[in-house]
């Protein structure tokens, strides 16, 4: 089976859902990768990166809390980015967990 591309602003718009959250946005200092999530721009509340491994499916996902744990996040995150059976082979990296998925 081919992987398929993995989404971003789906998985983004997760994490918002999960934490009550309504805006995020990505900035050019930060690179293409990078986004904030959080209600202030300028004080946002958690930063992801998407970083493409290599051309064999390999993706990480690292999900930091820049106002609270990202930790209680990563099993819902996981469950869902399972569910979306994307056929890469995805690391969910948080604060002190990480899942292949």
């Amino acid at each position: 089976m081919k992987a398929k591309n993995i989404n971003r602003m789906q998985i983004i718009d997760k994490i918002k859902s999960i934490q009550g959250i309504e805006n995020s946005h990505q900035e050019g200092i930060l690179g293409k990768n990078m986004y904030l999530i959080g209600n202030d721009k300028n004080d946002p509340d958690f930063q992801i990166e998407f970083i493409p491994q290599n051309t064999r499916g390999f993706f990480t996902i690292y999900l930091r809390g820049l106002k609270s744990e990202a930790d209680n996040m990563h099993e819902e995150l996981y469950i869902f980015l399972q569910s979306l059976e994307l056929n890469r082979n995805i690391f969910l990296d948080t604060e002190t967990k990480q899942s292949l998925i």
